[in-house]
């Protein structure tokens, strides 16, 4: 009879403890915009509890965790007055494929693999065609300039690269230029002196062993565009129509100065020469009549 109530009330105990763990944890509901992705895309995870828990008072800070095929990959603090939070995965790669869930309850869960994680969302992350990255200094220039564009391989793909191959630019389908793989890090710098108009157009770098652009063999990045624009005039033709503006405004300016001061001298001249034939005249006619 002993024993019967011994295991009665281990019973009970063992019960309370269920019952609170399944409390401190709830099951929330969790909602992603996409289940197929391509890697590089941003993922928002949304994650909310149902309208019944909002409406229970909670004395301490909840927390929202974010699992992925059970094991935990996130926690965000409940923001005050909302009952839900937002989980952002950038750049998400292949092996972001899984099952997510969502729970609610306290900061430290611990080992809730055994806990209900309600009904998973399955999210499917696909290998992008883009596997390098190439990147221009300027996306827009002026004919005469210099461009450069840097081509590498992510951090995550060097160890499965061809330690052979090349790293090729194109341009619109068109190989420009060609380098082999450095002993150091696995990026090059293709520059382009004194571009011209005429090297406009999309850019691409490709990586491995074949000379053909699309090739399956091969990786390649995603194309930049590069627009060269035409240089009307350069800054020594400008400097030097300037001065042969400033040269001719200064030589005409002394040319209608001189006209200007022989009329006055001439008018001057004038003047004075008749004054003069005046005393003369006046001079002769008194010595007349004396």
């Amino acid at each position: 009879m002993i024993w019967d109530i011994n295991l009665i009330m281990l019973f009970f105990a063992v019960g309370d403890v269920l019952l609170v763990s399944t409390e401190q944890f709830r099951t929330a509901m969790l909602q992603i915009r996409k289940t197929s992705v391509v890697e590089g895309e941003t993922v928002a995870f949304r994650c909310m509890i149902s309208a019944v828990h909002r409406e229970q008072p909670n004395k301490e800070r909840n927390w929202f965790h974010l699992y992925k095929n059970r094991e935990k990959v996130s926690s965000l603090p409940e923001p005050g007055g909302i009952a839900a939070v937002t989980f952002i995965k950038e750049d998400i790669t292949k092996n972001g494929t899984g099952n997510y869930t969502c729970m609610y309850g306290n900061q430290n869960p611990g080992d809730v693999k055994n806990i209900s994680h309600g009904p998973p969302i399955y999210l499917n992350v696909q290998e992008s065609q883009y596997s390098l990255m190439l990147q221009l200094d300027q996306q827009s220039a002026m004919e005469g300039m210099d461009v450069s564009f840097k081509c590498m391989i992510p951090v995550e793909l060097r160890d499965a690269i061809q330690k052979d191959g090349f790293f090729d630019l194109y341009k619109n389908g068109s190989i420009v230029d060609s380098q082999p793989v450095p002993k150091g890090l696995p990026a090059v710098t293709f520059s382009i002196k004194k571009v011209n108009k005429s090297d406009t157009g999309n850019y691409t770098c490709v990586y491995g062993k074949e000379k053909i652009e699309n090739s399956a063999n091969n990786k390649r990045s995603r194309p930049v565009y590069l627009d060269v624009t035409e240089c009307l005039t350069s800054p020594t033709t400008s400097a030097k129509s300037q001065q042969n503006n400033s040269t001719e405004s200064y030589g005409l300016g002394n040319d209608i100065r001189i006209f200007l001061s022989l009329g006055i001298l001439l008018v001057l001249s004038g003047i004075v020469g008749e004054d003069f034939y005046s005393r003369q005249r006046k001079h002769h006619g008194e010595d007349t009549n004396g």
